[in-house]
């Protein structure tokens, strides 16, 4: 099953930068998604919001390595794949990151630009 979707959630892993033999840049990191309280979709009563693993590939991959971290709040847009694990049917959801961003809805406080002082803030 692949289908496309948005996820909002906190980073719960260092992300991993590796580049394959044949030069392609790959960067994976968990990620655990908030609840969306305007989804129709909801999960069981008491159980935590889903994990998720990211994948980024190319210059997407280069892109995340330094500018985004542990505890970092971010949206991730791309494809999702389910994969079944071990006999007792639990299910790995891998996304493949099409666009990943830091989440300023959620990120705290907002600062100005040019009061920025977070390096992984590229200024134009």
């Amino acid at each position: 099953m692949a289908d496309r979707i948005t996820v909002s959630g906190t980073v719960e892993t260092v992300p991993r930068s590796v580049s394959t033999t044949a030069s392609l840049d790959v960067a994976t990191f968990r990620l655990r998604a908030h609840h969306d309280r305007s989804s129709p979709v909801h999960p069981p009563t008491g159980e935590p919001p889903g994990m998720f693993v990211v994948t980024a590939l190319g210059s997407l991959a280069t892109a995340i390595d330094d500018r985004i971290g542990l505890g970092d709040v971010v949206v991730v847009a791309g494809v999702l794949h389910l994969r079944a694990i071990g006999d007792d049917s639990a299910v790995v959801a891998e996304l493949t990151a099409d666009v990943i961003g830091l989440d300023i809805g959620r990120h705290g406080t907002v600062a100005a630009v040019g009061e920025c002082d977070d390096g992984r803030i590229v200024r134009s």
